[in-house]
C-alpha cells in the first residue's frame, strides 16, 4: 500500500499525479476578504478521530467573537462535534484547506498485581503524512475533499466534507425567492385588474349602446 511522503516531498502545496489521480496536501481555498466559510463533514471511515483545517493568514470571526493569533491562526473541526461557520478576514485570496486525524498513544504501566498494562499517554493531531491525500471535487457552492489519514492505503474515505459559502448562497436563494413571491403577487393583482375592467366592460358597454 502506498505511502505519499516521496510524490509530495518536493511539491508541497502543489498536487501530485497517482494512477490517473490528482492528489493533494493541502489545498488554497479560494476566498475573499469577509467571506463566510462553512465545513460539513459528510462522512467518516476510520479508527481514527477525524478532522479538518482550516489556516488563515488573518483573523477568523466565530459567533461574534474575533479571534485572532500572531499573523495567522489555525482553525480545527473535529467530526462529530458541532461544527459553525467562519467568517474569514484576511488580505490573501485564499485559505489553506487539509484533511487532519487524531491517533492515541500508548506507554507501559504496571498495575496492582505487578503485570504490564497499556496505558493511553496522549492522543497527538497529525496531518501531512505517510498515507496522507485528498481528491478535491468542484461543487456548486465551493469544494469537495475525499481523504486519506496516515494509514498506507488508497481508498480516499476516512474523510469526506465540503467547504463552502452555502451561508452567504442560502441568503441569495431566500431574497431571490421573496422577490419572485413579490412578483407573482404583483402579477396576480394586475391579472385581477384586467378581468375587473373587461367584466365591466362586459356589463356596462350595452346598456350605453342602448341609451344612444
Amino acid at each position: 500500500m502506498p505511502s505519499f511522503d516521496p510524490l509530495f516531498h518536493k511539491v508541497k502545496e502543489e498536487p501530485v499525479l497517482y494512477n490517473g489521480k490528482e492528489l493533494f496536501r493541502i489545498d488554497k481555498f479560494p476566498v475573499s476578504n469577509g467571506d463566510t466559510l462553512l465545513v460539513s463533514i459528510e462522512k467518516v471511515n476510520s479508527d481514527c478521530r477525524q478532522g479538518v483545517t482550516i489556516d488563515v493568514t488573518g483573523s477568523v470571526e466565530i459567533d461574534g467573537e474575533i479571534h485572532k493569533k500572531g499573523k495567522g491562526l489555525r482553525v480545527l473541526f473535529w467530526a462529530g462535534d458541532l461544527i459553525k461557520p467562519i467568517k474569514v478576514f484576511t488580505k490573501k485570496d485564499f485559505v489553506h484547506v487539509y484533511n487532519i486525524w487524531e491517533d492515541i498513544s500508548y506507554q507501559p504501566s504496571t498495575n496492582e498485581k505487578g503485570e504490564t498494562v497499556w496505558k493511553e499517554f496522549c492522543r497527538p493531531t497529525y496531518y501531512w503524512m505517510n498515507g496522507a491525500a485528498m481528491m478535491v471535487e468542484e461543487i456548486e457552492t465551493g469544494r469537495r475533499y475525499y481523504c486519506n489519514d496516515g494509514a498506507p492505503d488508497e481508498n480516499f474515505d476516512d474523510i469526506v466534507f465540503t467547504v463552502d459559502y452555502k451561508i452567504g448562497i442560502a441568503m441569495a436563494i431566500v431574497e431571490e425567492t421573496e422577490n419572485a413571491t413579490c412578483l407573482r403577487k404583483n402579477s396576480k393583482c394586475l391579472l385581477n385588474n384586467v378581468l375587473l375592467y373587461l367584466l365591466l366592460y362586459v356589463i356596462f358597454y350595452p346598456v350605453q349602446r342602448i341609451s344612444k
